[in-house]
């Protein structure tokens, strides 16, 4: 199974957070924790990342497959990252912030992933969890009828949906932080539903099937690590403890 590994430059982020990935915890880019990671794991035989080749080669060029050049926007990088994946079955996408992560718990949510054939399947966070794994980062929730989570920074996805998923996913990633928006987005009724925390799980999975005609998964994820990414200089001091 392939890997890929968003790496690109946000040209919005405080100018010390240009270029997340290369930012040091306890003196190691932060995207060699995740790259690391991918590598250990039994069922990664190729790793791409995207992002700026410069800068990332004499990090991670021995590690990865290829690095190539990041472009303006997520789905940009996420298509071309794609595009040496095509023939993969499946392929697990990982944003280069998420240093604490480890090789089991990438393992397990492969395992998991592999034994439901959906075209997209993705990790979500119980906020109890998170919070008492990690009370002193902050995150941003989804108030479902099961109860309050926040979304993984890895996901697994069929290469032959990319075309389906473009637009859409375009505008979720520029609302992920804010829930209402993002429900907007697919319709006033989980709006409602969300303000009133009636919407479930399974709306949204029967929502994105018949909208987009693809099968999505969320898979309810024992391991908060998935889900914290580092987001502000500022808490990189906090990671580094829990490192």
């Amino acid at each position: 199974m392939h890997a890929i590994v968003l790496a690109g430059n946000d040209a919005v982020a405080e100018e010390l957070m240009k270029n997340k990935a290369i930012i040091p915890l306890k003196g190691i880019p932060m995207i060699k924790f995740v790259v690391n990671a991918l590598k250990e794991s039994k069922y990664i035989d190729k790793i791409y990342v995207v992002g700026e080749v410069d800068e990332l080669e004499s990090i991670i060029g021995a590690e990865a497959e290829a690095i190539i050049r990041s472009s303006n926007t997520f789905m940009e990088n996420l298509i071309n990252g794609m595009a040496y994946s095509q023939g993969e079955d499946r392929v697990i996408v990982a944003t280069c912030d998420v240093p604490l992560i480890n090789v089991d718990i990438i393992n397990k949510f492969i395992e998991v992933g592999l034994e439901v054939d959906n075209d997209i399947f993705y990790p979500i966070v119980n906020k109890a969890l998170n919070q008492t794994s990690y009370p002193n980062l902050k995150r941003t929730y989804a108030h479902l009828k099961e109860g309050a989570f926040t979304g993984g920074n890895i996901v697994m996805l069929k290469p032959s949906i990319m075309g389906s998923i473009k637009e859409v996913t375009e505008t979720l990633v520029r609302h992920r932080k804010n829930p209402i928006r993002m429900c907007r987005v697919l319709g006033v009724p989980f709006v409602i539903k969300l303000i009133f925390k009636q919407l479930k799980i399974t709306d949204i999975e029967k929502m994105i099937k018949n909208r987009f005609k693809i099968t999505g998964r969320a898979y309810i994820c024992n391991f908060p690590e998935i889900c914290n990414d580092l987001d502000h200089y500022q808490d990189k001091a906090l990671f580094e403890e829990y490192l």
